[in-house]
């Protein structure tokens, strides 16, 4: 018998330019037709900064840094099986590590069971496949903070059923 567990958490994330976005909406069509798993297609590209149960935060309480002119994705990583499109900038863990402080501050508290795929530093584009693709580096230039609420079913750690809807779509300045 399958264990079957469906929750609801909530996604904070990083969004991308429409011109990174368009790039990585073709290669997230690439890899689910490789390995027809939804986690491919499940949302739109993003980089998970933190899961949580909480939903009471409010963006205009919340003072972040500004981000970088621009960061260049351009290496695959495949950590706890998900995979991942991640800069070699040598300044990018630490802005991520600003952006999830700024959210723990803020008595977030991060979820970490449960999930359907890790926070990360890098872009997720699914399940990792066995298949190596070949990926020119994606160059992002304008962010976005998203806070998604998502419902889904998991069984047996595998994705069956996932959809969700953006609370917040904020728009970060960058440094000048």
């Amino acid at each position: 018998m399958f264990r079957h567990k469906s929750e609801t958490s909530i996604l904070f994330a990083l969004g991308l330019s429409v011109k990174a976005s368009e790039k990585l909406y073709k290669i997230q069509k690439e890899l689910y037709k490789i390995n027809k798993q939804l986690e491919a297609l499940a949302l739109p590209p993003l980089i998970p900064l933190l899961w949580s149960n909480q939903d009471s935060i409010v963006f205009e309480t919340i003072t972040f840094e500004k981000m970088p002119k621009s960061i260049s994705f351009e290496t695959l990583s495949t950590p706890n099986s998900d995979l991942y499109l991640t800069s070699s900038s040598r300044q990018w863990p630490f802005v991520i590590a600003r952006l999830r402080a700024t959210l723990l501050e803020n008595n977030i508290e991060e979820k970490t069971d449960l999930i359907p795929f890790k926070a990360n530093d890098g872009i997720y584009l699914g399940k990792s496949s066995s298949s190596l693709l070949e990926i020119e580096p994606i160059v992002n230039d304008d962010w976005r903070f998203y806070k998604i609420e998502c419902n889904y079913t998991l069984i047996e750690n595998r994705l069956i059923n996932f959809n969700y809807r953006f609370l917040w779509d904020h728009h970060l300045l960058k440094k000048s």
